[in-house]
């Protein structure tokens, strides 16, 4: 596939457009054109029709930001990457909302160079089949967002909640979210709703449901207009769900909603595992603990010889605080992974934890609301849909990949 993949460059820098042209040859990508910002972008692109731009986004950045948003206009089928030496949350950000599919930080491996084209490649492709027509499969797929952290107390299940809510009422999309912490699963009490029916009721009755109405009467109804399928009330009824079980609930969720947010208890069980293998995005939950650090380690090791995609697994860091004396370049080393986003303490949260109220419903304002509501938005490249249709879902189908985590 490398071989037959074009690519042109935008990069105002001659210098840099040697480098980068260097690695991509390397790689087996034929670069067939360059070009710096602005017109003469537009002009090559149009007549070149790459399968992939790359834009390089440097200070001042306002150009390339600019020339992004005008390539995703004049060849929205063509999948840009912005490459930059700014490794900032923000300029991320930026970049995904001017339209670009991937950002890549220099200096670049040829290995993550390589599987970032390879990566939005993919999606286009999905893309393409989705559009195929009405009845294929992908088009009626939604996303899985899997929360997971390798140690209790961190506040997974409130990051869990509160992405469920957002998505819910912010970006005003259809989402349920799981509890697959069929022991001591939290999420419905943490929403204060108490379930009728729990995820095993559902397991138990898989093969009966026939219809979107048959499955609401396994689910219970939160204000915010979330549906939750809740874990047992009682740890006696603790069983074990099997991993057909796990892909069967996913799938069925996934043909009714356009988000399934999975919570997950602190173990890699065999209903974990598979929730993670689903998975369209991982949300990795670490603190600047010693031993959720040290777990944390253990669990990217396990991913590692699993093969999962290092797209889809990011590292969040959830209540980051100034007063920690360990910072997230300290964890990016130990770890040897980068991190993708911080959660910002907030004692608003805990307060809204204890009440059963998600902190984005009943103080979105406040830091940890705002990043959680960034976050989404990061993820998504965009703000809040007006058009009806899930402007999450583009983006983040090309977390589907599986392969190896680098």
């Amino acid at each position: 596939m490398a071989r037959n993949v074009s690519v042109i460059l935008i990069e105002e820098a001659r210098d840099s457009r040697t480098s980068l042209k260097r690695q991509l040859a390397m790689a087996d990508f034929a670069v067939i054109g360059e070009a710096g910002y602005g017109q003469e972008s537009f002009a090559l692109s149009k007549e070149l029709s790459p399968d992939v731009v790359i834009v390089s986004v440097e200070e001042p950045i306002a150009r390339a930001l600019r020339t992004i948003e005008s390539l995703a206009i004049v060849a929205p089928e063509t999948p840009i990457i912005a490459v930059s030496s700014q490794g900032g949350r923000e300029y991320l950000r930026k970049a995904m909302l001017a339209g670009a599919r991937e950002y890549l930080t220099t200096p670049l491996r040829q290995d993550e160079l390589r599987e970032a084209i390879l990566s939005v490649l993919r999606v286009e492709e999905k893309k393409k089949l989705s559009q195929a027509g009405p009845d294929n499969e992908i088009a009626h797929s939604g996303s899985i967002i899997t929360v997971f952290g390798a140690k209790g107390g961190i506040g997974k299940t409130t990051l869990a909640t509160n992405i469920s809510v957002a998505i819910a009422t912010t970006l005003e999309q259809q989402a349920v979210l799981v509890d697959l912490d069929t022991q001591f699963g939290g999420a419905a009490v943490m929403m204060d709703v108490v379930p009728q029916r729990s995820v095993l009721d559902l397991a138990q009755a898989l093969d009966e449901i026939d219809s979107k109405e048959a499955l609401k009467s396994f689910l219970t109804m939160h204000e915010s207009g979330v549906a939750i399928v809740a874990a047992p009330l009682r740890p006696d009824e603790e069983q074990v769900l099997s991993a057909e079980q796990i892909k069967k609930i996913l799938n069925l969720l996934t043909q009714s909603f356009d988000y399934v947010i999975v919570d997950t208890p602190p173990m890699l069980t065999e209903a974990v595992v598979t929730a993670l293998e689903e998975s369209t995005m991982v949300l990795l939950v670490t603190s600047l603990e010693i031993v959720c650090i040290k777990n944390t380690k253990l669990c990217l090791e396990m991913m590692k010889s699993s093969e999962f995609s290092s797209d889809k697994v990011k590292l969040v860091i959830n209540r980051a605080n100034a007063a920690n004396s360990l910072k997230a370049q300290d964890l990016e080393t130990t770890l040897g992974y980068p991190v993708f986003w911080k959660v910002p303490f907030d004692m608003e949260a805990a307060v809204s934890a204890q009440l059963g109220r998600p902190l984005v419903q009943v103080s979105p304002n406040s830091k940890a609301a705002q990043s959680i509501i960034e976050l989404l938005e990061t993820i998504g490249g965009a703000r809040k849909s007006t058009a009806g249709g899930s402007f999450l879902g583009g983006f983040m189908n090309r977390f589907k990949g599986k392969v190896v985590l680098e």
